[in-house]
């Protein structure tokens, strides 16, 4: 029957089509009929009070989320806007996301639907709402709101553009204040938007040419992930200017933009300029020289540029060679000249035997995993040569679990305090390899004082082996190095964000640790994925259970980490994560007061609060003839 498929496996002609029970084939059309139902309902809700309590039960639930948006639109093509009306208020009106996040997000996708936006009530307010929750956000640098507006404003084009929002952004965008304008440069190019306002595409453009090298980075990466339309002439030609820049992270960011635009970015000037950036003295802006001309692709495809690639086959960067013979291989059969092969063909080639027989055996991989092998690789653990002992090391930890006998674990926790740094590095990389074999306590042990290494190089290592060895590193110890992690530019604590997220799968093992580890955890300068999987019930319920405020406060920071939505009618709490919604029953109205307390104080420092007018109340009580929620009086 088209969009429509039989939940009966028989075949299609065996009874009456109509007599049998089908489901959509795409989700999509489930969820727009049903939305053409809802709409039914809007007109005559006082006939239909299940619908209409329906649309405020579910209206957080992001299982939903798609019906709402239909919903917006349906309902905005009424002539009479009754039901636009009917619809706005009950999104409007308790019960209401004690935090805003979610709210937020729902207002946004709800107004990008609506084809008359003149039509919705309080848009005015609403946008001002917005634009002061972006003023506040970008202007305190906060980690989490501006990401989780980006992401709502990446699907909502016309809200983005609107003229207010776009002035606070562009305002922003020309303070005085550097970790602000880095903050909004941020924010613009994680919305990835193609429908940005021309003149703020010109502001950030026109931040390369600031003298401050860091913004320039920053506005290298906005223009990189606009949409590839928003990349005019004049963005490319700064961007092409750029490559000339004195700073080495500014050349290489430029390149890795020119990449990301692709081929609309492959004029004359930029080809060239990229060819002769292959010839850079920083490592980092050959290495992205290569990316850009591999991205861009066949109209890369000079002469000159392929002679380039070919000469960058024999840099003295490994991640150079790298990058030059994947450039080679995007650019495919116009690069395939005797030259370019010959280079190839050496490539495989290295001046030192035992490094590159060391990486061979490691290339080899569980093959190469004789006796007599990792025997020989266990012996030039101690040659004298610290390349040699380190591709000994990166040998063992490629061959991987067959190569885990007690012997070679001991021998690579021993690596672990080599006087050589790129020593001790490959050590961390081989444990990490070989994986939960090596999970031992000694092995766990070392590696977490490896944090505390002297080389950044060692510690980022380090970091990525207590990953991968996973939930047998979940120990207190472990977590709070990892989070106690510094490092100037930041690096470390990314990399260490990526460990703990790799350590904790379940919110089971996280919820064991503790409250107050979760809640550092919220706060901890890298976005930890893991934090997502954390049951925001199981913590109010610990709350509940035990009464101690500090459930309380990491449900609160999760709720933020996570976008979710909480509200409360009587003695029940409902939460909206992405999953169905949980009702939990509040067990005292001292807990209850404690909750709506913490929750809207939240609210309110980070400018979410949203105040309803108490005429839009009066309005909703008379026309829905709803009982008044106890949220109603939170709200207000």
């Amino acid at each position: 029957m088209g969009i429509l498929k039989s939940f009966n496996k028989q075949g299609i002609n065996t009874q009456i089509e109509t007599d049998k029970d089908h489901y959509f084939v795409h989700l999509s059309f489930q969820e727009y009929f049903t939305a053409r139902y809802l709409i039914k309902a809007l007109k005559e809700p006082s006939t239909h009070q299940e619908e209409v309590k329906f649309i405020q039960r579910e209206k957080y639930n992001q299982r939903y989320a798609l019906v709402f948006t239909f919903l917006a639109g349906l309902s905005s093509e009424d002539d009479a806007n009754t039901c636009s009306n009917i619809f706005w208020r009950l999104i409007l009106t308790p019960p209401m996301d004690l935090l805003g996040i979610r709210h937020m997000q729902l207002v946004i996708s709800c107004i990008e639907e609506t084809s008359n936006q003149s039509t919705i009530p309080q848009h005015t307010l609403l946008i001002k709402w917005m634009a002061k929750c972006i003023n506040y956000n970008l202007f305190t640098q906060d980690q989490f709101i501006p990401h989780h507006l980006a992401q709502s404003f990446r699907r909502a084009p016309s809200v983005i553009s609107n003229q207010r929002i776009i002035n606070v952004v562009t305002h922003l965008l020309q303070n005085d204040d550097l970790q602000i304008r880095i903050a909004v440069l941020s924010f613009i190019s994680e919305t990835k938007s193609s429908n940005l306002a021309s003149a703020l595409i010109d502001l950030v453009a026109i931040a390369l040419e600031d003298r401050n090298y860091w913004i320039k980075l920053y506005a290298c990466k906005a223009l990189g992930n606009i949409d590839e339309k928003a990349a005019t002439n004049e963005v490319i030609t700064k961007l092409a200017s750029a490559l000339e820049d004195e700073s080495g992270w500014v050349r290489s960011s430029a390149c890795e933009a020119l990449g990301s635009i692709g081929e609309k970015a492959a004029t004359d000037e930029v080809i060239t300029k990229l060819a002769s950036a292959l010839e850079d003295e920083s490592d980092w802006v050959r290495s992205s020289a290569c990316d850009a001309l591999g991205n861009i692709g066949e109209k890369a495809a000079t002469n000159e540029v392929i002679a380039k690639l070919a000469s960058a086959l024999e840099d003295e960067s490994e991640w150079v060679r790298s990058r030059a013979g994947q450039a080679l291989g995007r650019i495919g059969e116009k690069a395939a000249t005797n030259e370019v092969i010959a280079k190839l063909v050496s490539a495989l080639e290295d001046e030192y035997v035992t490094v590159v027989a060391c990486e061979a055996f490691g290339n080899m991989g569980e093959k190469a995993a004789t006796i007599e092998v990792i025997s020989k690789l266990v012996s030039l653990l101690k040659d004298e040569s610290e390349l040699v002992r380190r591709s000994a090391c990166q040998a063992l930890g490629n061959i991987g679990e067959k190569a885990a006998t007690n012997e070679v674990i001991a021998k690579l926790v021993s690596a672990l305090e080599d006087e050589g740094e790129l020593v001790r590095v490959s050590a961390c990389q081989a444990l990490g390899n070989i994986g939960e074999k090596a999970a031992t306590n000694e092995v766990i042990a070392k590696l977490a004082s490896a944090l505390e290494d002297e080389s950044d190089w060692v510690r980022s290592s380090a970091c990525h082996a207590l990953g991968n060895i996973g939930e047998k590193a979940a120990t207190n110890e472990v977590i709070t190095k990892l989070v106690n992690i510094r490092d100037d530019d930041g690096q470390l604590c990314f990399v260490a964000a990526i460990a703990i997220d790799s350590i904790f799968h379940s919110s089971i093992v996280m919820i064991a640790l503790g409250p107050a580890l979760i809640s550092k955890l919220c706060v901890y300068g890298g976005r930890l994925q893991c934090l997502n999987d954390v049951l925001l019930d199981e913590l109010i319920r610990n709350f509940f259970d035990t009464q101690d405020v500090d459930w309380l406060l990491a449900a609160i920071e999760i709720t933020v980490q996570k976008g979710a939505a909480v509200s409360i009618s009587e003695d029940k709490l409902m939460m909206y994560d992405n999953g169905e919604p949980i009702e939990l029953r509040i067990p005292s109205s001292k807990l209850r007061n404690k909750l709506i307390k913490a929750f809207t104080n939240k609210a309110k420092a980070l400018h979410l609060s949203l105040g309803i007018p108490s005429n839009l109340g009066k309005l909703y009580s008379y026309f829905l003839n709803i009982r008044r929620f106890s949220c109603f009086e939170i709200v207000n």
